[in-house]
This record gives C-alpha cells, sequence and structure tokens, in this order.
C-alpha cells in the first residue's frame, strides 16, 4: 500500500537528476553502521526452444531473477538466494520438470549453478502459467555470484526431450516510480496515488527487449457502484500499456489495484517502456472506473531512503509474547516525494528481502504472507504493521500518516523494525552532533578549495545526517534548505542541499553571496557544528571527472553522438566536445536565482569560459546552465585542430581563475 499527502495535488515538475555531483554512491547512513548488508540485483531472461526441435505449440517463457546477495563488513558475499517468477505459454498439460541456472552463455555447456527442483505441480507456488521458486546458494557458487559473469536459465519438459529450452539472464534496469492521481472529470471528489515498479532490459542500442511492471494504485471516494477495471500507461503518439481487468477484481469506492503484467514487445508498448526509463514524466498513468471515469497523473521519479537495521533495541519489548528469532540482514527501503521545502509528501516502503513463507500444504491456495513487518515511529507509533507477500518482488506496507514518516527520517535512531515474533531492531544507532572538517568544490578534487557564488560545493565531516537523501524524487524546481533534518549555513545563510550523508553534504553557493572568507556550518536535530572556514571567490571553475588513473583525473567529457571519450574512442580535430562544470559566478543571462533550477523552455548562458586541450584554445561552442539541475554548467568547444594525440589535459579559465587539468583522450586524424 501507499501513503500519500492529501495537499499534493498539483502537477508534478520535471525530476531532478544531481547524478553528476554524486561521485559515489554510498548506503544510507543506518546501513553503513552495521556489520552486514544486503543487496537484491535483477535480472531477466526470455527463453526459447532449439530451432532444431520441432513443437506443436512453440514453447516461449519469461523470467524475472532476484539475487539476494548478503555481505560481511569487508564486503566478502557471504550468503545468496535466487529468487525466480518464470512465465511460460505451456498447455495445461504440459508438465515442466526441471528449472536450472548455468554460467557462461546460453550456447555452451556452462556449469550448473543451481537446481530449482523438485518442482512443484499445482500448489502454493504456482499460478496458471506462472511459477514461482526459490532456492539458496551456498558453497563454491558463492564464488560465480561474487565476480560477475555471464548466466542463463534453462527449462526442461516432459514434452519436449532432448536439448533444453534456455536464455540468457540479462542485467534489467530498475525504476520505482509515484504518481498522485486526480480525477479527469472536475466534478469528482476521487483521488489516488500510484506506484509503479518497472524492470526492463535493453539491448547494446537501447532498444527494449523485454520487461515487466507491477502497478500498485490506492484509490478513494468513487461512488460505491464504481468497479475498477484497469489501468493504462500513456506516452502520447499512439504508444500506451493497456491494461485488462486484475485476476481478483478491486473494491469498489476505496481500495487497491495491483497487477503485474510482462509487457508485450509491441513498438508501442516498448516506446512506452523507454520513456519510462529516460523521462517518467513523459508518461501518464491512468486508474479506469466502469461508473467515476478516470483517474490521472504524471509519473514521477523517487529518492530512496534505505535502512539496514541490525543493531537488538532492548528498550523495546518485543509486541508477540513468543521468544524472539534472529532477524536475517533486511533492508528497508522508503521511495518518496519531496516538496520543495525537502518533506516527504507521497511514499512507498520496501522490505529486502522478504523472508520465507511458512510451509502450505493446501492444494490451488494463493501465495500467503506468514511473516508481518512492525515499524515504530520516534513517538511509539506504529507507522507500518503489514503482512509480507513473499511471491512479491516489493513488499508495499500501510503508512499511517507523512508526519510520521518525516518524524522517522529526522531520528532514525528512536524508530525501530521488527520482523513478525522476532526482537525490535534499531534503524540508525544514536547519532552525535556534526563535525564539519573540510569544504571543497562539488567536483571532489581535494585542490579545488575555492568555491564560487551559484556553484556547487561538498562539505565533508562527521555525523552529518543521520538518513542519507537526495532530489531524485522533488516536485518542483526549487531546492529545500533542509534534507532529512539536515540544514547548512554559509556566511550565516541558508544553503539549498541536494545530497546529504553521514560524511558529506552537497549544497550550493547563494548566487548573490560576496567573495571572501565565510564560515560553514552544519545542523541536525543533534546540535549545530563548530564553524570551518571557507574561500568563496568571484569565480572557481571545477570540471567533473569520471575517474581517476595515474595519470590524472579522466573528465566526463562526451562527444557530439553521446557517446564517452575513451582511448578506443578518441576526439578527433574540430569535433564537438560536452564536458560539465561549476563554480563558474552566479551572473547569468537571464538571472537565476539561488535554490532555483534552470528551465527547460529556454537556455540560461553563463559566463563564456576559455577553455584550452593539450594547450590549444578550444574554440567555444555554447556554456549554460543544464535544464532541471542547479550550479552545473554545460559547456561545448570544438576539438583543436593541432591539440595531439593521447592524453590530453582539458583546463578552463574564467578571468585569473583556472581549473585543475582533466584528462581526455585525443587523435589527430
Amino acid at each position: 500500500m501507499i501513503l500519500w499527502n492529501r495537499s499534493l495535488g498539483n502537477p508534478l515538475a520535471n525530476k531532478l537528476a544531481f547524478h553528476l555531483c554524486q561521485v559515489a554512491v554510498l548506503l544510507a547512513t543506518a546501513g553503513c553502521l552495521f556489520p552486514q548488508s544486503v543487496e537484491s540485483v535483477p535480472f531477466r531472461a526470455v527463453l526459447s526452444g532449439p530451432r532444431e526441435v520441432p513443437t506443436t505449440f512453440g514453447l516461449t517463457a519469461r523470467a524475472t531473477v532476484w539475487l539476494r546477495l548478503v555481505r560481511d563488513a569487508n564486503l566478502r558475499l557471504t550468503n545468496a538466494s535466487v529468487d525466480l517468477d518464470l512465465r511460460h505459454n505451456l498447455p495445461a498439460d504440459a508438465k515442466i520438470t526441471a528449472v536450472k541456472l548455468f554460467e557462461g552463455p546460453p550456447t555452451g555447456a556452462g556449469g550448473l549453478l543451481l537446481d530449482f527442483g523438485p518442482l512443484p505441480s499445482r500448489d502454493s507456488s504456482r499460478e496458471g502459467n506462472v511459477l514461482h521458486l526459490k532456492a539458496a546458494i551456498e558453497g563454491s557458487q558463492l564464488g560465480i555470484l561474487a565476480t560477475p559473469r555471464p548466466m542463463y536459465l534453462a527449462m526442461e519438459t516432459a514434452d519436449i526431450p532432448g536439448p533444453t529450452v534456455r536464455g540468457a539472464l540479462e542485467a534489467a534496469d530498475l525504476a520505482i516510480l509515484l504518481s498522485p492521481l486526480n480525477p479527469t472529470d472536475v466534478t469528482q471528489t476521487a483521488r489516488g496515488l500510484g506506484a509503479v515498479h518497472l524492470l526492463a532490459t535493453r539491448d547494446r542500442a537501447g532498444r527494449v527487449t523485454s520487461s515487466e511492471i507491477v502497478f500498485d494504485i490506492d484509490y478513494e471516494s468513487f461512488s460505491p457502484a464504481a468497479q475498477v477495471i484497469g489501468a493504462r500507461l500513456n506516452a502520447g503518439g499512439g504508444n500506451e500499456i493497456a491494461l485488462a481487468l486484475a485476476t481478483r477484481p478491486a473494491p469498489a469506492g476505496a481500495g487497491n489495484f495491483r497487477l503485474r503484467i510482462e509487457v508485450p514487445l509491441a513498438l508501442a508498448a516498448t516506446n512506452t517502456v523507454a520513456a519510462m526509463l529516460r523521462n517518467p514524466r513523459q508518461v501518464n498513468l491512468e486508474l479506469i472506473t466502469s461508473a467515476d471515469g478516470r483517474l490521472s497523473g504524471r509519473l514521477h521519479g523517487t529518492d530512496r531512503i534505505t535502512f539496514l537495521p541490525r543493531a537488538a533495541v532492548s528498550s523495546v519489548p518485543p509486541v508477540s509474547p513468543v521468544s524472539p528469532v534472529p532477524t536475517a540482514p533486511t533492508r528497508l527501503a522508503f521511495h518518496t516525494l519531496r516538496d520543495q521545502t525537502g518533506d516527504v509528501t507521497a511514499a512507498i516502503a520496501v522490505v529486502d528481502p522478504a523472508p520465507d513463507p511458512a510451509p502450505d500444504s493446501t492444494p490451488d491456495s494463493a501465495p500467503k504472507a506468514a511473516f508481518t513487518a512492525i515499524v515504530t515511529d520516534p513517538q511509539g507509533r506504529r507507522l507500518l504493521n503489514r503482512a509480507l507477500d513473499p511471491a512479491a518482488p516489493f513488499t508495499f506496507f500501510n503508512l499511517a500518516e507523512v508526519a510520521s514518516l518525516n518524524a522517522l527520517l529526522q531520528s532514525p535512531d528512536k524508530a525501530s523494525l521488527q520482523i513478525q515474533t522476532g526482537e525490535p531492531v534499531a534503524l540508525a544507532m544514536a547519532a552525535l552532533p556534526p563535525v564539519v572538517e573540510t569544504v571543497i568544490s562539488a567536483v571532489w578534487d581535494p585542490r579545488l578549495t575555492a568555491i564560487a557564488p551559484g556553484g556547487l560545493f561538498t562539505v565533508f565531516g562527521r555525523h552529518l545526517a543521520k538518513v542519507s537523501g537526495d532530489l531524485a524524487g522533488l516536485v518542483g524546481n526549487r531546492i529545500p534548505l533542509a534534507l532529512n533534518g539536515t540544514s547548512l549555513t554559509i556566511a550565516g545563510r541558508a544553503a539549498p542541499l541536494i545530497d546529504v550523508h553521514a560524511d558529506r553534504v552537497i549544497a550550493q553557493v547563494p548566487t548573490d553571496l560576496p567573495p571572501g572568507r565565510h564560515p560553514v556550518r552544519i545542523r541536525t536535530r543533534e546540535g549545530e557544528s563548530a564553524a570551518v572556514m571557507t574561500t568563496v571567490a568571484a569565480a572557481a571553475p571545477a570540471v567533473f571527472f569520471q575517474q581517476t588513473t595515474r595519470e590524472g583525473n579522466v573528465a566526463v567529457v562526451h562527444k557530439g553522438n553521446g557517446t564517452v571519450v575513451s582511448p578506443e574512442n578518441p576526439a578527433r580535430p574540430s569535433e564537438v566536445l560536452i564536458f560539465f562544470s561549476t563554480g563558474f559566478g552566479g551572473r547569468t543571462l537571464p538571472a537565476i536565482g539561488t535554490g532555483v533550477a534552470a528551465p527547460f523552455e529556454a537556455p540560461v548562458r553563463t559566463t563564456v569560459p576559455m577553455v584550452t586541450i593539450g594547450g590549444r584554445q578550444a574554440p567555444s561552442v555554447y556554456s549554460v546552465l543544464v535544464p532541471g539541475l542547479i550550479g552545473i554548467v554545460q559547456t561545448a568547444v570544438r576539438m583543436p585542430a593541432a591539440a595531439g594525440n593521447g592524453n590530453l589535459p582539458l583546463v578552463v579559465t574564467i578571468g585569473q581563475a583556472s581549473s585543475s587539468p582533466v584528462l581526455i583522450f585525443g587523435a589527430l586524424r
């Protein structure tokens, strides 16, 4: 189930993607403090029979595979399991005799990694043409998973002797999207919130090769006679995915519509999936009823707040009198939307992985949830209390109210998670007052200690945030001044925050802050840090880079066709190159205020820098703020004709200030 705030009724603004600022992706603050971590890695496979084997029904199957990986404090793989959903077109009288996972490509005879047998015939693990399987991976097989390598899935049936029906496992893209839903008929009072979980695989050209979607839509205030009859994703131009009625009818009036589908490989459907991965705001979600018309809203990306609860909370008694049982490594994640104050306004919750279901010997029964998850907020209220569905790739919870969730994010050390009869465990360890140690440019080059108005900067320290957070789920174009209880001031002025972690915070320098030495402080619920002085210059250009080598930082520089410049794909004379920077100063045309994202409608021009590559001046093409972001500049230049071969330094200069050199790869022809 999903929570929404009734005040969130306006259309969602374009997603703000700040990935350029994040050199590394860390787990949430709470999770980093515990000795184990859990990770779920999705794959998909399209299975088909070999051409030389004649069949009467053209056997095909599609599988979604989740590898559940547990690592210790040294990141060594200690435990693993596999969840498999296999959807096939076998006739009712056909029998599946084996499902196996092999290493290697499907064309070869790779070693057996996992045998899912014996298989159920008709029980809680099998629903029509869908087979739900789960198995553990142990011993030497763990080493195979520790180093990524090709794997394939094989299915054998009693009707096809000889060669196996098989398909390669492909890493899947995962998108978890939310959409507040409002009636298309203004006379209606119904409303809702829809969650869309998308798994998709793509080939090297970016074309969608397979995809699966889970819809989970809460709704209320329909007339009692209204019956939810389906849902639709529409990307415009005839590109849509239409859904039929759920197998179990959704309640009238108010309730939940949940459906999982395998997306057909029709052009309109795959175009819609591609649009959802590229820019979900292009896609409209509709919930259709028999009497009250429909609810509709634009999809929006979400941010993810992750907890890895491991430490027992002795002060919180078990809810059940049954003796406590050990808690397995568990990841609790909230996928949220935020308003422009930084508060969460809508969310879904996921426990990963869900515990195994209890044995069920009842024939023809639906999968049963045998475990319950309870989350208690800092005030002792039960924020979540929902049974886990072991057959679903994601588990949803009821959220009591948005205010409780925001309180939990600001004080996770006072909240707890309990799985069934296990002992409650803390979502975070006790927090300490923040300590600021260093301030540099957001580029994360320690040599770049000066920052500039309008640019991005990084504060390093300890205890800077109780819970990590970013703005992937921001609704609107104004950047909040606080995230998960963390705020920052520079020269006594609040700075917009775009990323907070226990050891670092990324923020924007106010666009009109005068040059000079200014104090930086961070405040959390535990208090305010001592000040650290930083230098603000009129300009402090810094180029974002992709990686650091012995020769230097390798820049994230793209060619005009979108490919990354590399030794195998060097920049050539007169080609247009694009790179990203910060610290150009606060002057833009038109002027953009502090914390306001650059619009998509018209370019916002910045100071034109002087750029040299290999010591040769690179003619400027343009320099603009990146639409939808703050503080990041996109600059296009032409590769100088005589820049040279090999590793070439790229330097950006504005006035008397120059960036540290970054490397690109050049070729004379």
